[in-house]
């Protein structure tokens, strides 16, 4: 009889954990089907975002690929995509809130974060180029925005409306807003890991990093670049097409995409009058959208003189002169005109547009200073208007100061780098000059 011999061999560990990790295998992969699965058919896992293609055309590449491809027509866009519009494009880019965001032609942006966390929508958008113009005022949409450019991150977590660029300068403007608040930009360190200062940008406003700029912010110098919107932003092409788009939104249709996606439609009904704080009014196109404060009047009477209690703002020097020439200008030659003046009963102070930030209220004296430097102020004839408001949002008569700029013939041995020379503080070296725009300047007390 042939008997098989035994085998000696034993069994190894990996025997026993074998079936253990083959099962475990089976699970991840269940899970990550079943993960996707409700990612392209559950419309509330699925975030999205609806571009509509107005003119010119677009490429897009696709989350994890390497190439663009290029597009005709409308188009879903999904998280981690990037878009580059051409040299002749409008672009309107609808998100499944309903929060709007235009691009301007030859721009690039990727759509880094859309995503929905306790019934609150955040989007992260890296502007790698060009320009966009969000608005959030349409649904009062609650959605935290970042937008990150170069240098900066601008984050609105409040209904707004406003425009970023990135170029050869970084620039932030702010058109309105449904309630206070405005956009907060965080200017960050070379590396991009740390914030190294941070700027409110109100209604009204605008802040251009330049290079000059920029380099204070690195150097910890703190300066403050705030300042009215420039009337030249005011008539290009890029900020009437918003302005219009902003009062009557263009109607389009999501179709292709299915139900899924559960985008807010957007009607194209224009913006009311009547509004809580600065919001978008139905001016003209080409005009600022703003509200400013409306005096409270009974059956259409006109408001009684008396009941203004702010008084008009005066100048008493600027750049520590007291005179004015012939046509009414008060001329100086540095680079610096320090705006020095009285008021009487107000609560606040605005300067071509700009809220003083540091003028507290029934404060008597108000300083601004206007710094060429950083565009504040130009050579030859500048105009600067000055209001005053009180506690109750009455506005004063205004005050116009006009100032002739002479530049005063560099000498040999000034800096030949251009930019800011590091020295932000007066003549007596013991206050710090910001350097912004209708800047903000310290008040002097009586």
């Amino acid at each position: 009889m042939y008997y098989r011999p035994h085998s000696s061999r034993r069994s190894s560990p990996l025997d026993y954990l074998l079936p253990f990790m083959i099962i475990i295998s089976i699970g991840i992969i269940l899970v990550l089907g079943f993960s996707l699965v409700r990612a392209l058919f559950s419309g509330e896992d699925t975030k999205a975002a609806y571009m509509h293609l107005v003119s010119g055309s677009a490429q897009m590449k696709a989350w994890g690929t390497d190439r663009f491809f290029d597009l005709s027509s409308d188009s879903l866009i999904m998280q981690g995509d990037e878009i580059m519009t051409s040299a002749d494009s409008k672009v309107i880019v609808e998100f499944f809130d309903g929060t709007i965001m235009r691009v301007d032609s030859g721009s690039d942006v990727v759509f880094e974060g859309m995503n929905e966390e306790n019934d609150s929508s955040q989007f992260q958008i890296q502007l790698l180029d060009g320009k966009v113009w969000l608005n959030k005022l349409y649904k009062d949409t609650s959605s935290n925005i970042v937008i990150k450019l170069a240098d900066v991150a601008v984050s609105a977590g409040v209904a707004s409306i406003f425009e970023v660029e990135n170029g050869e300068d970084q620039v932030v403007r702010v058109v309105g807003v449904f309630e206070e608040g405005g956009a907060l930009v965080d200017v960050l360190a070379k590396d991009g890991d740390k914030v190294i200062e941070s700027e409110t940008v109100g209604v009204g406003q605008e802040i251009i990093f330049t290079k000059e700029v920029l380099a204070s912010y690195f150097a910890y110098k703190s300066p403050t670049v705030l300042s009215g919107i420039s009337d030249d932003f005011k008539v290009a092409q890029w900020y009437i097409w918003n302005i219009s788009e902003d009062k009557s939104p263009a109607l389009f249709e999501k179709t292709g995409f299915g139900e899924n996606f559960d985008l807010v439609k957007v009607e194209p009904i224009a913006a009311e009058n009547e509004a809580v704080g600065d919001a978008v009014s139905d001016v003209a196109v080409g005009d600022e959208v703003a509200v400013e404060a409306v005096d409270k009047t009974v059956d259409g009477a006109s408001p009684a003189v008396g009941s203004v209690k702010v008084t008009t703002p005066k100048i008493t020097s600027v750049a520590g002169k007291t005179s004015v020439n012939a046509n009414g200008f008060y001329e100086v030659t540095g680079h610096l005109a320090t705006l020095t003046g009285q008021v009487s009963g107000a609560d606040k102070v605005q300067v071509s547009g700009y809220t003083l930030q540091k003028f507290k209220s029934g404060d008597s004296t108000w300083t601004y200073f206007a710094n060429a430097d950083y565009g504040l102020m130009k050579a030859g004839e500048n105009i600067y208007e000055v209001y005053a408001f009180d506690a109750s949002g009455n506005k004063s008569e205004k005050l116009t100061v006009k100032v002739l700029y002479t530049p005063a013939v560099a000498s040999p041995a000034a800096s030949s780098t251009g930019g800011v020379s590091g020295d932000l503080s007066d003549s007596s070296g013991t206050e710090e000059i910001p350097v912004g725009p209708y800047g903000e300047g310290s008040v002097v007390e009586d």
